[in-house]
């Protein structure tokens, strides 16, 4: 009352604020078995082609979902550059046979330096390219911000946020499912099937699939 109507901003309550993940929630623990697979993964993709990681990003989305009980199936991935900010794609199904319906799922891959948020317009792209019904998917190998996180939050975007220490701990679980010794064996494995997994489709079309 002192202050007036100025002063309610600064003492409204936020309750997306406990949805917020810190920073380091998000990423994995130095000197463990994650922080070694995801440097792994950044310096692989550094001499690569970030634009490769899409196709890991796209298994770690469907490793998580189906962990969880979902029933997540890949797709695609896109051509390295006029994507549109999506740079692969894939479906949820929900029920099953006659009673099911498919979602489709749009993903975004974003290889970027560890220590710092991933890039907040990158974000807001992928959100932006959803269409009523959809489902979008954001993989990084750092962290999202305070802001990014209530922005999606808030507006109540239907997104899947995978920040460094998940796709980390998610890597780890395929290199032992698939039988590899190490993380970078798995990842140039990945190198053999990547050309194959490219197309350019419309996304609406993995509904078909």
């Amino acid at each position: 009352m002192k202050y007036g109507n100025n002063k309610i901003e600064s003492v409204r309550r936020r309750a997306a604020l406990a949805k917020v993940e810190s920073v380091d929630a998000q990423r994995p623990k130095p000197g463990t078995r994650e922080a070694a697979a995801l440097s792994n993964i950044y310096d692989f993709y550094s001499q690569a082609g970030k634009h490769r990681f899409e196709l890991l990003a796209s298994r770690v989305v469907m490793s998580h979902v189906n962990s969880f009980g979902g029933t997540y199936s890949e797709g695609w991935v896109t051509r390295g550059s006029g994507d549109g900010g999506v740079d692969f794609v894939g479906k949820v199904r929900l029920g099953s046979g006659f009673a099911s319906v498919d979602v489709v799922v749009l993903g975004q891959a974003k290889c970027e330096a560890l220590d710092k948020p991933t890039n907040g317009n990158a974000l807001a792209r992928t959100v932006a390219r959803l269409k009523r019904g959809w489902i979008g998917a954001y993989v990084t190998t750092s962290y999202f911000s305070k802001q990014s996180q209530l922005e999606v939050i808030e507006d109540s975007y239907p997104l899947i946020k995978i920040s460094g220490k998940t796709l980390a701990e998610e890597t780890l679980k395929l290199v032992e499912q698939g039988g590899y010794s190490s993380v970078l064996g798995y990842l140039e494995a990945l190198e053999v099937e990547y050309p194959e997994s490219i197309q350019n489709r419309r996304p609406d079309e993995i509904l078909d699939a």
